[in-house]
């Protein structure tokens, strides 16, 4: 694994630039909240950017599938009984 070396320390490359994409989202979602609540032009845009960086920040939901039989997350056929 690659190292980048920082402030006289060395850091794995994955993680230094994981830090960096999270900060730069997060300084596009503040921008587009303030531009957002002070101005009136090109809100669609600001909206747009600000959606897409919080999608980036937040990982997508799953379903958990448990093995315990109890078939939680599946879809259930329902037959009715005679």
């Amino acid at each position: 694994m690659p190292e980048w070396k920082l402030c006289w320390s060395s850091f794995p490359k994955e993680q230094i630039i994981y830090i960096v994409q999270v900060l730069i989202a997060y300084i596009v979602i503040i921008v587009s909240l303030v531009n957002l609540c002070l101005t009136t032009h090109n809100s669609p845009i600001w909206a747009t950017l600000l959606s897409g960086c919080i999608g980036y920040l937040f990982p997508a939901p799953t379903l958990n599938n448990n093995n315990n039989n109890n078939n939680v997350g599946e879809p259930v056929l329902y037959t009715p009984t005679q």
